[in-house]
């Protein structure tokens, strides 16, 4: 069986000890590598040694308040090695009591530089998503497998802030298909039955996505408000190649387009009549 000293000496952790007055009393070799400092600077030396000079004196004033009070403390920090380098850090602390009787804090450093650039280029390559998404006048929204709303566009806030009825809509962590289903039994009560067909063929096309029976669907539907008359057309896609299942869902305005083909229906009509006389 391992012994815990052989454990500590080999940890890939870096351990130290230290006195209630901020002495490393031992340390292994992960600890005096982290810093890039041989054990001769470490043990029987203030733990502050290993930090810059601006930070020593409040490390360690919340050293002693970490020996005096009770619970464990843990945090992140940049420290800079003896050679110029940064490293990001996990510092998790407990306390132990010596045979003495002091308490004497047993610190835990890992270095989470990797993990912290990775966390870091996600949330550059989110927000560069987002940005491109945010540029589109479309408005648009991304559903997990279970037609929850994952996230929008500012297209699509700025419309449901300007119809406030469909505010709940805009809201990530939504479920759409709630939305879709409660638009229908709406709509239905009042009788407006073109609009209820509406949200019932929606609910039905985002139900086929998500249960991978189909890729791709689009239709076209009145949107009128009592100011203005408005048309959408409505699309969803499944995306290729995602686990789990994600769904883009656009509505685009197509009020102009349809008001044209009025207007130009209207002409027609007009001319014909014309013609006819």
């Amino acid at each position: 069986m391992l012994q815990a000293d052989h454990l500590f000496r080999h940890s890939p952790i870096g351990i130290a000890a230290i006195r209630f007055d901020g002495i490393v009393r031992d340390a292994n070799a992960a600890y005096c590598a982290l810093y890039g400092v041989s054990a001769d600077a470490v043990l029987n030396h203030p733990f502050t040694d290993v930090l810059p000079i601006e930070l020593r004196e409040q490390a360690m004033q919340d050293h002693l308040r970490f020996i005096q009070n009770a619970g464990e403390q843990e945090c992140e920090c940049e420290i800079k090695r003896s050679d110029g380098s940064v490293l990001h850090v996990q510092i998790k602390s407990t306390r132990v009591r010596c045979a003495e009787g002091h308490r004497w804090r047993i610190a835990y450093v890992t270095d989470i530089t990797t993990r912290r650039k990775m966390e870091h280029d996600l949330e550059l390559s989110r927000a560069f998503s987002q940005s491109i998404l945010d540029g589109l006048r479309s408005h648009i929204c991304v559903l997990d497998e279970q037609g929850k709303i994952l996230t929008v566009n500012q297209a699509w806030r700025d419309f449901s802030n300007a119809n406030r009825g469909r505010r709940e809509d805009t809201e990530e962590g939504t479920n759409y298909l709630d939305v879709c289903q409660r638009a229908t039994e709406t709509a239905q009560t009042i009788s407006k039955n073109n609009e209820a067909q509406h949200a019932a063929n929606f609910y039905d096309l985002l139900h086929e996505l998500i249960s991978n029976k189909r890729q791709y669907g689009e239709f076209e539907y009145p949107c009128h408000s009592a100011k203005e008359r408005r048309w959408f057309l409505a699309r969803a896609a499944r995306m290729r190649d995602t686990t789990p299942a994600r769904i883009v869902v656009a509505h685009d305005d197509v009020t102009e387009i349809k008001l044209a083909q009025e207007k130009l229906e209207t002409t027609l009509h007009f001319t014909r009549d014309l013609i006819n006389a």
